[in-house]
């Protein structure tokens, strides 16, 4: 009804009906298969109900995108698409996070959330199943490196649970503070 050509899911599904839409083609961005891959990392339902959907919009999507090398294999490997089917496509950075910033106003920002003169700014939840952060602020040398995240359950024991958090967290020789807006 809408004459919608093309179709697009950005993030690993499609509508299981696309292919009842007619003269829609279909294209699916998948980024990961992890839970398929490290499969102790996700609640059993969860896996069944990423692997029903992903599959599915694989075999009806008429191309796919894959973020890596790496998720194309195990697209290939896990729901047995055909390599023809599968472009690989690297994640991209806008410009203006390429620019260069005045040393004046990095020393303003470090002073506005006390931040160590060395840290990485990580987004992304602090996971066991991520593999990012696993060895923690020592491994970039104690009192060197602060990490600052946005994400993640920083307070458990073993953060598994990935949420978005309004305050950042600085990581700085194994002590965790929160960083005011």
């Amino acid at each position: 009804k809408e004459n919608i050509r093309l179709f697009h899911g950005l993030s690993n599904e499609l509508p299981l009906n696309i292919r009842k839409a007619e003269n829609t083609r279909s294209i699916v961005t998948i980024h990961d298969l992890i839970f398929l891959r490290y499969p102790e990392y996700y609640h059993y339902i969860d896996r069944k109900i990423y692997a029903y959907k992903f599959r599915k919009a694989c075999q009806n999507a008429d191309r796919i995108i894959a973020v890596s090398e790496c998720t194309k294999r195990d697209i290939i490997s896990f729901f047995h698409i055909p390599e023809e089917k599968i472009d690989v496509v690297y994640q991209g950075c806008d410009a203006q996070f390429k620019q260069a910033v005045p040393e004046n106003t990095k020393e303003e920002i470090r002073r506005k959330y006390q931040l160590p003169q060395r840290y990485i700014l990580y987004l992304g939840s602090i996971e066991s199943r991520t593999g990012k952060l696993r060895h923690g602020p020592d491994s970039y040398g104690r009192q060197q490196w602060g990490i600052l995240h946005n994400g993640g359950n920083p307070d458990a024991a073993t953060p598994r649970e990935g949420r978005s958090i309004s305050v950042c967290k600085l990581l700085s020789a194994g002590k965790i503070m929160t960083v005011p807006d």
